[in-house]
């Protein structure tokens, strides 16, 4: 893939709003990548689009989805993997939210 720094086309003024999406989108990646694992899945089921949570704008039933983690067993020193259970709530401003982003 190559990208074109430069053209032909002269521009009259300054691409403000391309410069403001990419800072808005940085800044976002950073916070996300601060996060732990574990949050930061979360981060993306509650916020994320989920094609499934388009049907519950009309039946309003919660989606449940599994987290996995692993995590290091205090007594066996050994990697085990502790699943969570995480509820989608039906919230039509949260599945319109998930659309535009």
């Amino acid at each position: 893939m190559i990208f074109p720094f430069s053209d032909d086309v002269p521009s009259r003024r300054m691409p403000v709003v391309t410069i403001v999406i990419i800072a808005i989108n940085t800044l976002a990646m950073l916070a996300v990548n601060g996060l732990s694992s574990l949050d930061r899945q979360r981060f993306v089921l509650d916020h994320g689009f989920i094609p499934a949570r388009i049907a519950q704008l009309e039946n309003k039933r919660p989606i449940e989805v599994d987290i996995d983690q692993l995590a290091i067993h205090p007594h066996l020193e050994a990697p085990v993997q502790i699943r969570e259970h995480h509820l989608l709530q039906p919230s039509a401003r949260a599945v319109w939210l998930s659309l535009v982003t």
